[in-house]
C-alpha cells in the first residue's frame, strides 16, 4: 500500500473517533477497531473509502491478534502508526468502587495496551519510521484521589512507553505517550467529577487530543502533556521536597473531597 496507515483502538467514539477523522482527512488508510462493532461500522460509512473495521476486545489476546491480522491483510502489512486508545475511566472513592469494574478497568487499561503493542510490533518493525502512540493521562504525574485505579493504570502506560521507547529504538519505532487532563468524551459526560474543572481547569476537547495524537504520530517527541497547567504540575513534582508533595498535589488537582 502506498498511502500511510493507522490502526486505532476504541475508535467508535470520543477521542478514538475524532482521531480517526483527523488521520483520514490527512489521506491515511484508517483501521477502526472497537468492542462496539456498530459504532465503527457507522464511522466507516461516514468516512468512506480507505478504511477497514473490526470488533476488538483488547483484553482478549486472540481477538487482538485476529484484528491485527485482518488489518495487515488490508494494508499489505503496512502500519505507520498504532494508536493505543481503548480505555475505561471511573471517578469514585476507591473503597466505594465496584470490584468487578476495577478488574475490568485494569484489564482494558493495562492488558489491552500490552496486547495491542505486542500484536502491532511485527507490523511496526517492517514499516519504516513507524510510531506507537499510547494514550495515557496527566493522572500519571501524581496519583489522583477518587481516580486511584485509573490513575495507577496510566502510570503503567507511562512506564511502558518509556521502556519501549528504548527497547524499540533499534527497530526504528518511535514510542510516544499522550498525557491529557480531563477530556470531554462519553466517558466523562456521565461522571460527576470530584475535581474542579471550571475556569482554567476546564475539560479539554477530543479535537485537542486528536491533534496531539496526530502530531505525536508524525514527530519524535516523547511526552505530550496537556494542558499547560499539567506541564507545570509535572515540573513542580520534580523540584519540590518530597514531604510537600501530598499537600501540593491536593491543591493542584483541585480535589473537592
Amino acid at each position: 500500500m502506498s498511502m500511510k496507515t493507522v490502526l486505532i483502538t476504541g475508535a467508535g467514539s470520543g477521542i478514538g473517533a475524532t482521531t480517526a477523522r483527523r488521520f483520514h482527512k490527512e489521506g491515511w488508510f484508517v483501521g477502526l477497531y472497537d468492542l462496539d462493532l456498530p459504532s465503527v461500522e457507522k464511522l466507516a460509512t461516514e468516512l468512506g473509502d480507505n478504511t477497514c473495521v473490526g470488533q476488538m476486545d483488547v483484553t482478549d489476546r486472540g481477538a487482538v491478534e485476529k484484528g491485527f491480522a485482518e488489518f495487515a491483510e488490508a494494508t499489505g502489512g503496512r502500519l505507520d502508526a498504532m494508536i493505543n486508545n481503548a480505555g475505561l475511566f471511573q471517578d469514585k472513592p476507591f473503597a466505594e468502587a465496584d470490584p468487578e469494574f476495577i478488574d475490568l478497568m485494569m484489564r482494558v487499561n493495562i492488558d489491552g495496551v500490552v496486547n495491542c503493542a505486542r500484536a502491532a510490533y511485527p507490523l511496526l518493525k517492517q514499516t519504516p519510521d513507524s510510531h506507537l502512540v499510547n494514550v495515557g493521562s496527566a493522572s500519571s504525574i501524581y496519583g489522583v484521589p477518587h481516580n486511584a485505579i485509573y490513575s495507577s493504570t496510566k502510570f503503567f502506560v507511562r512506564g511502558f512507553t518509556e521502556a519501549l521507547r528504548i527497547e524499540w529504538d533499534r527497530d526504528d519505532i518511535m514510542v510516544n505517550v499522550i498525557m491529557p487532563s480531563y477530556v470531554a468524551t462519553p466517558m466523562t459526560d456521565n461522571s460527576e467529577l470530584s475535581h474542579d474543572v471550571s475556569g482554567k481547569s476546564k475539560l479539554l476537547s477530543a479535537e485537542q487530543i486528536a491533534q496531539a495524537i496526530w502530531e505525536a504520530a508524525n514527530s519524535d517527541g516523547m511526552y505530550w502533556i496537556m494542558p499547560a497547567t499539567a506541564r507545570f504540575q509535572q515540573f513542580l513534582m520534580r523540584v519540590v521536597p518530597v514531604a510537600w508533595l501530598p499537600a501540593l498535589a491536593k491543591k493542584l488537582l483541585k480535589f473537592k473531597g
